[in-house]
């Protein structure tokens, strides 16, 4: 069971390092409807230190009902961390966030149709000014 965890942790991961195909560096352009309904939030985590200008902003986008709470609410205001807390220890605890700041895309499901990187572009929070590389760095 552990190594089927361990499994299902890993290629998570890897899918997410993949999705990274988004402008941070970008203002938004064009406001969406959907825009109320996402958030683009840094990894409140003590350990998510990384802020040298080598640091590759890593996004974690849930799937569909990824920001409902355990109540059932799919509430933007209230990011579901949760959600991500086991693949969030283990990058944490292995070292992994030496190299990324990590960052979490939530959005409400069954609202709009979603396209990523609009809506990241769009976020009210968009983190250009955050990020110390101040340019894109999409994944290859």
């Amino acid at each position: 069971m552990k190594t089927k965890v361990f499994i299902s942790l890993f290629f998570s991961f890897i899918l997410f390092i993949s999705v990274i195909t988004v402008s941070l560096s970008e203002a938004a352009v064009d406001p969406s409807p959907a825009d109320p309904d996402t958030v683009l939030v840094t990894d409140g985590d003590s350990r998510n230190t990384c802020d040298n200008s080598m640091c590759t902003p890593l996004i974690l986008i849930h799937g569909i009902h990824g920001n409902q709470q355990s109540n059932g609410a799919d509430d933007i205001s209230n990011p579901n961390r949760n959600y991500w807390l086991n693949l969030l220890n283990f990058i944490y605890s292995n070292g992994i966030s030496d190299n990324y700041k990590i960052y979490r895309f939530h959005y409400v499901s069954d609202i709009h149709p979603v396209s990523l990187d609009f809506h990241i572009n769009n976020s009210p929070n968009n983190l250009s000014s955050e990020l110390p590389c101040g340019r894109d760095r999409r994944a290859s």
